[in-house]
C-alpha cells in the first residue's frame, strides 16, 4: 500500500478492474469520511469523475447517486461543486435524456446547497437547462417544464453578473428554446422568462430613450454616454433582433415572430414603447411606409421577400389583438414632448394603416395572408380597414377564388367585416359604398370573362373537359358567397323594423343603377349578369329574414314599409321579369330572378297571414293554369309567367319555380278560409309538385318543402305520394325518405305506405291478384276482408314468385323503416300478415330476420298489441299438430325474449276473459292434453308446449290478482290450479341431480354473443317454478306436502341459475326479475322449505345470494338494467336475508362487504372517482335495506359500529387531504390580494359526492332510532364530520375552497338532513350537545350568506335554488324555537351571528327574507327581553348592529303579538 494516501485513493479509483459501481461507493465514503484532507480528496474525486464523465463511463444511475452526495455529505468544496456542475452539464450534451433523469437533474439545479457555485457558472447552468428544455418541449412534459422556466427566473434574479448572464442567454439556441414554449401550455411562464431577464417592466425608460434615439437622432453616442452601462443591456437585447441573423443558429424567421410577440406581451400596457418598437421593426424589415420616417436608418435584415414581410406583418397585427393593445396612442405620447402639430395626428392607428397598406397584395392572384391581414386588422380597430375599403375590397372581392381554403378565408373576412359595420349601424351604406368600385373591375375584365365563357360553350358543344376554364370565370359567388349573403340577411332583421324601408330603398336603388338600366337596354356582359347575382342575393336574404314585426310600429311606419315594397314589386321586380323573358334564355339571371321573386313571396305570405297592413291580393277570374303565378306575383302577367316556365330548363331553376308553386298553393289555401272559396288550382298544382318529386327526390331533403306540401292532402294525392315514395325506395333501397319528419308525423300518408307496400308485396304472391286489388283501396279493413274470405286457407296457399326476392327485400326494408307501432291495428295487421306470408315462403335468412326485427319493434313500442286472433284463431295458431303458425310467430333473432309475441297473445287471451272466456279455457285445455307427455329431462324445456304453459301462467296469476267478479276469478282459479298440477308432474319427471344440462351464458343477448335457446327456457320454467312452488308451500299439508316433496327436487337446480343470473353482467330485465322473484318465494317460506338439503349450510346459500345481489347492484351503476319495481324486489330480498342471516354470517359477511364499499382513497386530480362513488350507491342501497330489515341485539350494534367508523375515517380523511395547513391533494393555487395571500383549494365534484353519499348514509342512520343506539362519542364524531364540511362551504379569511354550484348544494342539503333527522329521532342524545348543534347551525347559515351575497352576479336559478335551501334553514329554525327550554340562553348569540352575516354578506332579496324569519323565531326562543338588551349593547360599533335594531323592531312590530313567529 502507497504511503501517501490520497495517491492510494487516486490510484484505486482508476483501477477499471474493480467494477465501477464498488469505486463510487468508495469516492462517496471518501467525501463523507473525515480521514482525508478536504480539498485533495474532492479534487482527487472531482478529476476522476469527470474523466469517467468524458469517456461517457458514466451511466444515469450512477450520476444520480453522485448527486444525491450533496444530500448525505454535510457540505462540499466549491471545487467539487464545479466539477459537479461540469459533468451534469457534459452528461445532457452526450447522452439522449428520459424523463427520469430530467426530474432529478432539475432537482439538483434546486438544492439550495449547489446554487452559490451555480449562480458562478452561468455557461453550464445555461447548458442544463436549455438541454433539459429541448427535451421536455418533444415529450410535452408541462409541468416539469414550468418549474424550470421558473427557475430560470429565481436564477436569474439571484445572479450577481445580470449583464453577463444575459449577454450569454441572447446567444446560440437559448433565447428560441425560450420561445418554442409559446406555442404551448406553458406559454404564461416562458413570457415571464423573457420578461424578467430581457423586458423589465422597471427598464422600461431605457428602452423609451433607446427607440426615442433611433427615432430622432442618427447615432447613439450620446446616449451611451448619458446613460452609461445601462443602457448596454438594453441595446444588447435590441440588436439581437435588429441585428438578426447575427448569434443565431440559423435564419428562421419564427424567430423574428416570437421576438415581437415576448416584447409586445411584456410591455402589455405600455402602449408608447410599442408604437416606437413597431416604428423600428418596420424600418428593419424595410415595410415601406412614408407616414414616420426614423432618423436612423437601419441595415434591412431580410431580402426583399414580400410574402415574408406580410406574414410578419400579420404577426404584429395579430399580437397587438392577442394583447388587446391600445393603438390610439400618439407619437407625442410617446416621447413626452410636443414637436409640431403635425406630429399630433401620427398616431399609431394611421401608422399601422399606412405600412398595412404597402404590405396588402391587391393585384394579381389573391393572397390567403392579406385576408388575415384584413381580418385581423378588423378586429383590431376597424378604422384600420373602413377608412381604405375603397381601396382594400373591390379588387380582393373581384378576384376568383379557386381553392377552398382561400375561399373559406375570404368568407370569414366578409362575414367579420360585415358583422362588425352592422355594428358600428354602417351597414346598410355597405353596398352603396362600394359597388361603384366594384362595377369598375368587373367591366374592366367583360372582354376576358366573355372570352372564357364562349370557350366553356365551345368545349361543351365538342364534349371537352372543361373544368380549369370554369374555374377562372367569375360569379356572384366569387363576390359574396352563400354564407355571407345569409349573414347579411340575418344582421339586417336584428335592426329595427322602421329601418326596413330606408334599407329597402337603397337595395332598390342599387338594383336598378347597377343592373337593371344596363338589362333594359338589352346589354347583357358578364359584370352585369355578376352584378345581378349579388345583389339579388343580397335583396332575397334581405327579404327572406326579414321579421315583418310592423306590429311594433306605428302604423304610419307599417303603412310605408309596405308601400316601399309594393312599389320594388312593381318598380324593380316586374322590369326584370320583363327583362329575363326580352333577353335570350340566360340561366344565372332567370335563377336570380326566381330566387328574388320567392322570397318576395314568402314575406307575402307572412303579410297575408300575420301583418296588420293587409296587402292587396286578387286570385282573378281564372286560376286554373299551374304555372299562372300572377296572383301572389302580379309583376309578370299569366301569360309571361306561363312562357317563362316553359324556357326553364336547369335543374336549380326548377328547384326555385317549385318554391313558388308551393306559395302559390299556400297562399291560395289562405284566401279560400278567407273568402270560403274553392280554387280549382290547388289541387293542380299539388299534383304537379308531387310529380316533381319522382323526377327530383332531392326535393324531399328540403324540410320546408315537404311540410308545407305533405300538410292538408286530398285522398288522391296522397295516393300519388305514395306511389312515388315507394317507387323511389324500390328503386334504391338506401334512400332514406321515409324518416323524414313530414312523412313520420303524417298518419294518413303512414296508412298509405303500409297499404301499398303490402300490395306490392301481394303482388308477388302466386295467387295475390284479388288480394292486391283489395289492398289498392284507401279504406281497407283486413278485419273486415277476414270475416268474407277465409285468411287462414289463403295463407296457407301462398307461394311466392322466387324472381322477386329484390322487391321482398325492399318493401321488409320500407317497413323497417315506417313507425308501424304508431298506427292503427287495421294497418298493424297488413303488415304483419304480409310479413308473416313472406317469412313462410322465403327461405333467404337474412330476409326473415329483418322481419321478426319489424315484428319486434311493433309488438314492443306499441301503446296496444294488436289482436292477432282477428287473422288466425287461436285453435290455428296453438294447433299443436301442426306448429308452423308458431313457428312463424317464433322470433329468430337474438333477442331475450324470442316467444314476444306468443307471450302477447296469451296474454291477450286470459286478458278477454270477461268477453270470451272460452278462448282463454281452450287455450288451456290444449296445452294440459299436450303436456301430458312424459319429460324425462332438462332438454325438454325447449318443448313448445312446455314453455306456452310456463308463460301462460305467470299472465293468469297476474290476470286474478286485477280482477274483481268472483265469476271470472273462479275460471282463472281453476285454469290456474289445473296448470300447476300439469307443471308438477312435469318437475316430477325430471331428474335435476343427473341432468347434463349446462347453463351458460345466462341472459346473453347481445349482437355480439349467441343465445342460447335452452337457456330462455329455462329461464321461463323458473317463472313458473317459482310461482308451482309457492303455491304448494302455502299449506303444506297431506297432498300438498308430499307434492312438495317432489318440487323441492328442482329447487337446487333453479336456485343456483337465479344466482348466476342475477349476477351474470349480460342478463336482462325479464330475466333477473323472474330469478328475483324465486329467491324471494324460496326465503319467505324457507321454514317450510328448510328440510331440503339446501339449506344444510343456510348461511352459505345467504352469502351466495347477498353476493350476486351486490354483484348486480355495482353492474347497474353502469347499466341501467332493471326497474323500479325491481329494485323493491331486491329491497326485499335484502331484508330478508338480513332477518334470516345468522349472527356470525351478518357480522363476518354482510358487514364486512358494506364496510369495504366505503374504503376512502387519497383523492387525486388525475384520478377518476366513479369507482368509488358506484360502490357508494351501492353501499347507500345496501344500508338503507338493512336498517328497514327487522334486525335485533348484536346486528343493530355492528351496524352502529360500521357508521362509527365509517365517520371517522371520513373525519381523518377530509383533516389529511383538506385541512388548513396539512397537505393538499389538488392543484392550489395562490391568489395575491393586498393584505394577504389566499389559499384556494380546488375540490371536485366527485369528491363532494362521495362526502354526501356518506352522510345520506348516517342521515338513515339517525332516523332508525328503534334499532340503533348512539353513544356521545358517535355524535361527537358526527359533529366533528359536520364541522370539516362547512369548513368547505364557507370561505376563510386566508382560505377560499374551489367547489361548484351543484357540490355545495349537494353538500348543504346533506348537512340539512343530518340536523332535521337529529331533531327528529335523536333528541335525547343532544341534551348536553345543543351548543354542538347550534354551533353547526351557525355555520350552515353563514356558508349560506356568504355564497348567496348580492355581490356576486348570480344565475336565476342559482338564486332560486339558494332561497330553497334558506327556506329549509327556516324549517329547522321552527323546529329549534319549539325546544325553547333546550336553547333559550344560546340562540341569543346564534342571533348575533345572524345579524353580523346578514350585514356583512348582504344576501339575495329571497334568501334574506326566510333568514329574517329565523331570526325573529331565534328572537322568541330566547330566554327574557334582557337577552336582546344584551345583544343590542354587545354589539355596539360592530358589524350586525345595524340588522339586530332593524330586526327586532319588526319582530316586536310584526311577530312579538301577532303570531307570525
Amino acid at each position: 500500500m502507497s504511503l501517501n494516501p490520497l495517491n492510494e485513493l487516486k490510484r484505486r479509483l482508476d483501477d477499471d478492474k474493480t467494477p465501477l459501481p464498488k469505486r463510487l461507493c468508495l469516492a462517496k465514503n471518501v467525501v463523507q469520511s473525515h480521514h482525508f484532507p478536504t480539498g485533495p480528496k474532492e479534487r482527487i474525486v472531482a478529476e476522476w469523475l469527470c474523466a469517467l464523465t468524458s469517456r461517457n463511463r458514466l451511466s444515469s444511475e450512477e450520476l444520480k447517486s453522485v448527486l444525491d452526495w450533496l444530500s448525505v455529505a454535510d457540505d462540499l468544496t466549491s471545487e467539487l461543486k464545479s466539477k459537479l456542475i461540469q459533468i451534469v452539464a457534459e452528461f445532457t450534451q452526450r447522452n439522449p435524456l428520459q424523463t427520469v433523469e430530467i426530474r432529478y437533474i432539475s432537482t439538483f439545479l434546486e438544492n439550495p446547497k449547489i446554487l452559490p457555485q451555480l449562480s458562478l457558472q452561468t455557461d453550464e447552468y445555461l447548458t442544463i437547462t436549455i438541454t433539459l428544455l429541448q427535451h421536455l418541449k418533444n415529450d410535452n412534459n408541462t409541468q416539469i417544464s414550468q418549474k424550470i422556466l421558473n427557475n430560470f427566473i429565481k436564477y436569474y434574479r439571484e445572479s450577481k453578473k445580470k449583464l453577463d448572464f444575459i449577454i450569454k442567454f441572447l446567444n446560440g439556441e437559448n433565447l428560441e428554446t425560450i420561445f418554442s414554449f409559446l406555442d404551448t401550455d406553458c406559454r404564461k411562464t416562458a413570457i415571464d422568462v423573457c420578461q424578467n431577464i430581457l423586458f423589465p417592466i422597471n427598464k422600461k425608460t431605457f428602452f423609451i430613450s433607446f427607440l426615442q434615439t433611433l427615432i430622432r437622432k442618427d447615432n447613439l453616442e450620446e446616449l451611451i454616454a448619458e446613460k452609461g452601462d445601462n443602457i448596454q443591456s438594453v441595446i444588447k437585447i435590441m440588436n439581437t433582433f435588429f441585428e438578426f441573423p447575427r448569434n443565431r443558429s440559423d435564419n428562421d424567421t419564427l424567430f423574428l415572430h416570437n421576438f415581437i410577440d415576448v416584447f409586445v406581451s411584456s410591455f402589455q400596457k405600455e402602449n408608447q414603447i410599442i408604437f416606437a418598437f413597431y416604428i423600428m421593426v418596420t424600418n428593419v424589415l424595410n415595410m415601406e411606409q412614408s407616414f414616420i420616417v426614423p432618423a436612423m436608418n437601419l441595415p434591412p435584415i431580410l431580402e426583399d421577400d414580400a410574402k415574408t414581410k406580410r406574414l410578419l406583418f400579420l404577426n404584429m397585427l395579430e399580437v397587438l389583438l392577442r394583447n388587446e393593445i391600445d393603438i390610439n396612442v400618439r407619437l407625442t405620447d410617446t416621447f413626452g414632448e410636443k414637436i409640431s402639430k403635425v406630429e399630433i395626428k401620427k398616431n399609431f392607428t394611421y401608422f399601422l394603416q399606412t405600412v398595412m397598406m404597402g404590405q396588402l397584395k391587391l393585384e394579381g392572384k389573391l393572397d390567403k395572408t392579406t385576408l388575415q391581414i384584413i381580418k385581423t386588422a378588423l378586429k383590431l380597430d376597424p378604422v384600420l380597414i373602413e377608412q381604405k375599403i375603397d381601396t382594400i375590397l373591390p379588387p380582393i372581392m373581384t378576384a376568383k377564388k379557386n381553392s377552398s381554403s382561400l375561399s373559406e378565408s375570404y368568407t370569414e373576412t366578409i362575414n367579420c367585416l360585415l358583422e362588425i359595420l352592422f355594428k358600428l349601424s354602417r351597414g346598410t351604406t355597405f353596398l352603396t359604398q362600394i359597388l361603384p368600385s366594384v362595377k369598375n373591375i368587373l367591366e374592366a375584365g367583360n372582354t376576358e370573362q366573355f372570352e372564357l365563357k364562349q370557350k366553356v360553350l365551345e368545349a361543351k358543344q365538342d364534349g371537352v373537359d372543361c373544368e380549369k376554364i370554369e374555374g377562372k370565370i367569375i360569379t356572384g359567388s366569387d363576390l359574396f358567397p352563400r354564407e355571407c349573403v345569409t349573414l347579411y340577411g340575418k344582421l339586417t332583421s336584428e335592426l329595427m323594423f322602421r329601418q326596413n324601408k330606408e334599407l329597402l330603398e337603397s337595395l332598390q336603388k342599387d338594383f336598378e343603377v347597377h343592373c337593371l338600366m344596363m338589362l333594359e337596354e338589352g346589354f347583357v356582359s358578364p359584370s352585369i349578369i355578376t352584378l345581378t347575382e349579388v345583389l339579388s342575393a343580397i335583396l332575397s336574404s334581405f327579404l327572406q329574414q326579414n321579421k315583418m314585426a310592423d306590429h311594433t310600429v306605428p302604423l304610419n311606419i307599417a303603412e310605408g314599409f309596405w308601400n316601399i315594397y309594393s312599389k320594388f314589386e312593381t318598380d324593380c321586380l316586374a322590369k326584370f321579369g320583363v327583362c329575363v323573358l326580352k333577353l335570350s334564355y340566360n340561366p344565372p339571371l332567370v335563377i336570380s330572378f326566381l330566387k328574388l321573386c320567392q322570397s318576395f313571396a314568402q314575406l307575402k305570405l307572412l303579410n297575408i297571414k300575420y301583418s296588420n297592413v293587409k296587402l292587396d291580393i286578387s286570385p282573378g277570374s281564372d286560376t286554373s293554369e299551374v304555372f299562372d303565378l300572377s296572383m301572389l306575383l302580379p309583376c309578370l302577367n299569366s301569360q309571361q309567367w306561363i312562357t317563362l316556365a316553359e324556357k326553364i330548363q336547369d335543374d336549380e331553376a326548377v328547384v326555385f319555380l317549385n318554391n313558388l308553386l308551393l306559395a302559390k298553393t299556400l297562399a291560395l289555401q289562405l284566401l279560400s278560409v278567407s273568402n270560403q272559396q274553392e280554387y280549382p288550382t290547388i289541387t293542380a298544382t299539388k299534383t304537379h309538385l308531387i310529380k316533381q318529386i319522382a323526377t327530383n327526390p332531392t326535393l324531399l331533403q328540403d324540410t320546408y318543402f315537404c311540410k308545407a306540401l305533405f300538410t292538408g292532402l286530398e285522398k288522391s294525392h296522397i295516393k300519388t305520394l305514395t306511389k312515388c315514395l315507394i317507387k323511389l325506395c324500390l328503386d334504391d333501397s338506401e334512400l332514406d325518405v321515409l324518416r323524414i319528419d313530414a312523412v313520420a308525423n303524417n298518419r294518413e300518408l303512414l296508412n298509405m305506405l303500409v297499404l301499398e307496400t303490402a300490395k306490392n308485396i301481394a303482388r308477388t304472391f302466386e295467387n295475390g291478384e284479388s288480394f292486391s286489388k283489395v289492398l289498392g283501396k284507401t279504406d281497407f279493413n283486413i278485419i273486415s276482408y277476414g270475416k268474407e274470405v277465409s285468411l287462414v286457407e289463403y295463407f296457407n296457399d301462398i307461394t311466392i314468385n322466387p324472381e322477386s326476392q329484390d322487391i321482398l327485400k325492399n318493401s321488409v326494408n320500407i317497413f323497417k323503416q315506417l313507425p308501424i307501432h304508431y298506427l292503427e291495428e287495421n294497418y298493424q295487421l297488413v303488415a304483419i300478415f304480409v310479413m308473416l306470408a313472406i317469412k313462410k315462403c322465403s327461405t333467404v335468412k337474412k330476409l326473415k330476420r329483418s322481419i321478426d326485427y319489424v315484428l319486434q319493434s311493433i309488438y314492443e313500442l306499441s301503446l296496444q298489441r294488436p289482436d292477432l286472433y282477428q287473422l288466425f284463431p287461436a285453435d290455428n295458431i296453438f294447433n299443436f299438430k301442426d306448429n308452423s303458425l308458431l313457428e312463424l310467430l317464433t322470433l329468430r333473432i337474438k333477442t331475450p325474449n324470442t316467444l314476444l309475441i306468443i307471450k302477447s297473445l296469451l296474454e291477450l287471451a286470459v286478458k278477454k276473459v270477461r268477453v270470451d272466456s272460452d278462448q282463454v279455457k281452450n287455450i288451456v285445455e290444449k296445452l294440459l292434453k299436450k303436456n301430458k307427455k312424459s319429460i324425462s329431462d332438462i332438454e325438454s324445456f325447449n318443448d313448445p308446449v312446455f314453455q306456452i304453459t310456463c308463460l301462460i301462467l305467470p299472465s293468469i296469476v297476474k290476470q286474478k290478482k286485477a280482477i274483481t267478479a268472483s265469476a271470472f276469478r273462479s275460471i282463472l282459479a281453476d285454469l290456474q290450479e289445473k296448470l300447476h298440477k300439469s307443471l308438477l308432474e312435469s318437475f316430477k319427471n325430471i331428474d335435476f341431480g343427473n341432468s347434463s344440462f349446462s347453463f351458460n351464458n345466462t341472459g346473453s343477448t347481445e349482437d355480439s354473443v349467441v343465445q342460447s335457446e335452452s337457456s330462455v327456457a329455462t329461464l321461463n320454467a323458473m317463472v313458473a317454478y317459482s310461482l308451482t312452488l309457492s303455491r304448494y308451500s302455502e299449506n303444506p299439508d297431506g297432498e300438498d306436502a308430499k307434492n312438495l316433496d317432489c318440487l323441492l327436487t328442482a329447487l337446487e337446480f333453479f336456485v343456483q341459475n337465479a344466482i348466476k343470473t342475477t349476477e351474470n353482467p349480460d342478463s336482462k330485465p325479464q330475466h333477473i326479475d323472474s330469478s328475483i322473484q324465486l329467491l324471494n318465494v324460496v326465503l319467505r317460506r324457507m321454514k317450510k322449505l328448510e328440510t331440503h338439503s339446501i339449506f344444510q349450510e343456510k348461511d352459505k346459500l345467504f352469502l351466495q345470494i347477498w353476493r350476486c345481489i351486490k354483484t348486480r347492484l355495482i353492474l347497474e351503476q353502469d347499466k341501467k338494467t332493471i326497474s323500479g319495481n325491481s329494485y323493491e324486489e331486491v329491497g326485499t330480498t335484502l331484508k330478508l336475508l338480513c332477518e334470516l342471516s345468522s349472527v356470525d354470517c351478518y357480522l363476518t359477511n354482510f358487514v364486512s362487504d358494506l364496510n369495504n364499499l366505503v374504503v376512502l382513497k387519497k383523492p387525486s386530480q388525475q384520478k377518476d372517482n366513479s369507482a368509488e362513488i358506484k360502490s357508494r350507491k351501492v353501499f347507500k342501497f345496501l344500508w338503507s335495506q338493512c336498517l328497514k330489515a327487522n334486525i335485533v341485539g348484536p346486528k343493530c350494534v355492528a351496524m352502529s359500529k360500521l357508521m362509527h367508523r365509517t365517520c371517522k375515517n371520513l373525519r381523518n380523511w377530509m383533516r389529511q387531504h383538506y385541512d388548513y395547513e396539512d397537505s393538499v391533494a389538488r392543484v392550489n393555487e395562490d391568489i395575491s390580494t393586498e393584505d394577504l395571500i389566499v389559499k384556494v383549494i380546488k375540490v371536485d365534484d366527485d369528491v363532494c359526492e362521495i362526502v354526501r353519499l356518506d352522510i345520506d348514509a348516517l342521515s338513515e342512520l339517525l332516523l332508525a332510532a328503534k334499532k340503533i343506539s348512539l353513544d356521545y362519542s358517535f355524535v361527537d364524531v358526527t359533529f366533528e364530520v359536520q364541522h370539516l364540511i362547512h369548513y368547505v362551504l364557507s370561505n376563510k379569511y386566508n382560505l377560499k375552497f374551489d367547489i361548484s354550484w351543484e357540490a355545495f348544494f349537494m353538500l348543504f342539503e346533506g348537512c340539512v338532513t343530518v340536523l332535521n333527522n337529529m331533531l327528529l329521532a335523536r333528541e335525547e342524545v343532544l341534551e348536553d350537545r345543543w351548543p354542538c348543534y347550534m354551533q353547526c347551525y351557525r355555520a350552515l347559515i353563514i356558508s349560506l350568506c356568504e355564497r348567496a351575497t348580492s355581490h356576486a352576479q348570480l344565475e336565476r336559478r342559482i338564486e332560486e335554488k339558494l332561497a330553497e335551501m334558506a327556506h329549509s334553514i327556516e324549517k329547522i329554525t321552527q323546529s329549534i324555537s319549539k325546544r325553547k327550554k333546550h336553547v333559550s340562553r344560546i340562540a341569543a348569540y346564534t342571533v348575533a351571528d345572524l345579524c353580523t352575516s346578514l350585514e356583512r354578506n348582504a344576501p339575495t332579496k329571497m334568501v334574506r327574507q326566510h333568514l329574517e324569519n329565523s331570526v325573529a323565531l331565534l328572537i322568541q326562543a330566547c330566554d327574557s327581553t334582557y337577552a336582546m338588551s344584551f345583544l343590542k349593547r354587545g354589539l355596539v360599533g360592530y358589524v350586525g348592529q345595524m340588522t339586530m335594531t332593524n330586526l327586532y323592531t319588526m319582530y316586536k312590530r310584526y311577530h312579538k303579538y301577532m303570531g307570525n313567529s
